[in-house]
């Protein structure tokens, strides 16, 4: 699957987690961030009550940096 987004406010639900596996997978996704001072989740696969993804920010995905972010929980 490929998509295209404006950058601002555009995403993809798929309505259900597009997996359930919780052992021996992989993911890869390209992205291009482009300043040094950005922040947002790039990939989750969960819900409220836990799950797993990817984003950029300085601690979290909720403050503006250049660290990668882990998401679990």
């Amino acid at each position: 699957m490929a998509l295209l987004f404006n950058g601002t406010s555009q995403f993809a639900d798929t309505g259900t987690l597009p997996s359930t596996v919780v052992n021996n997978f992989s993911f890869m996704c390209w992205v291009f961030i482009k300043s040094t001072s950005e922040n947002g989740t790039m990939v989750n696969n969960g819900t409220s009550n836990g799950g797993w993804g990817f984003g950029v920010g300085a601690t979290t995905t909720s403050d503006a940096g250049n660290n990668f972010i882990g998401i679990y929980g």
